[in-house]
């Protein structure tokens, strides 16, 4: 322990530090409390609260679709504001939304500490995660919550599941709900915790996180229905959807020699 506190980690841990305080000062100095885009579907969510008769009611309010996803963290946070404040404050959003950051900053010094990596390696860690390349997320109070939740809880559920801890495992199962309920895309941490399940061959475990999958993904889809914007899905084919991937991730962008 005295080792990691030597002047020349604290040296590092300051560096690393520097981009979380220019960040979030850069983020008190321009917030407004504004509501953008889908800030409006917060509103609508307050009222639908207010609304809503018994308790069964206003629990569904927070799962109601938005666009193609649930995001009952964001209805979440912004209930307590909104009784907190007695209004909807953007910039307290945008600040939660923010400090979720903090969070996945918080995960992986834990991963640098536990496998004993030189903190300099840390610096751009925090460097990627804090910069304004961000910022439509960063002032944005609605999409700061689920876009970076989303995130946080994707990768907590990874490392919790990873975890030699049987109680890290409840745990997970429990930022898997979270990620899931955040945005659409965190559906995508089931599948993988679920082969990192099978590879550390904990097969109990295993079937009970395929049944917490299962129902996750119904009831995600429960009542479901795609938006009106959305393109429709007839003729793309399979062959479409596999390059269409590698495209989108960039592995293969520029090697191929026609187009889809």
């Amino acid at each position: 322990m005295k080792a990691r506190l030597s002047s020349k980690n604290l040296f590092w841990g300051v560096l690393s530090f520097l981009p979380l305080a220019l960040y979030f000062l850069f983020l008190s100095e321009y917030a407004v409390n504004i509501p953008k885009w889908d800030d409006h579907a917060l509103k609508a969510f307050i009222l639908d609260f207010t609304q809503a008769d018994g308790f069964f009611a206003k629990i569904a309010t927070f799962f109601k679709q938005h666009n193609e996803h649930r995001i009952a963290f964001d209805r979440l946070i912004t209930l307590i504001v909104y009784t907190l404040h007695g209004s909807i404050e953007y910039r307290w959003l945008m600040w939660v939304g923010n400090f979720t950051l903090i969070g996945l900053l918080i995960l992986f010094w834990r991963l640098f500490y536990k496998n004993n990596i030189h903190f300099a390696l840390f610096v751009p860690v925090s460097c990627l995660l804090f910069q304004l390349q961000l910022w439509e997320n960063t002032f944005w109070g609605m999409a700061s919550m689920q876009n970076f939740g989303v995130i946080l809880f994707i990768f907590w559920t990874i490392y919790l599941i990873s975890s030699e801890n049987p109680r890290h495992f409840y745990l997970a199962v429990f930022a898997a709900f979270m990620a899931v309920f955040t945005s659409g895309n965190g559906i995508l941490v089931l599948p993988i915790c679920a082969v990192l399940l099978a590879l550390q061959k904990r097969w109990q475990h295993l079937l009970i996180f395929g049944i917490i999958s299962i129902l996750l993904i119904f009831s995600y889809f429960y009542h479901y229905a795609s938006p009106p914007s959305n393109p429709p899905l007839t003729g793309i084919g399979i062959k479409k959807i596999v390059l269409g991937f590698f495209l989108f991730i960039g592995s293969v962008a520029d090697i191929l020699p026609f187009r889809i």
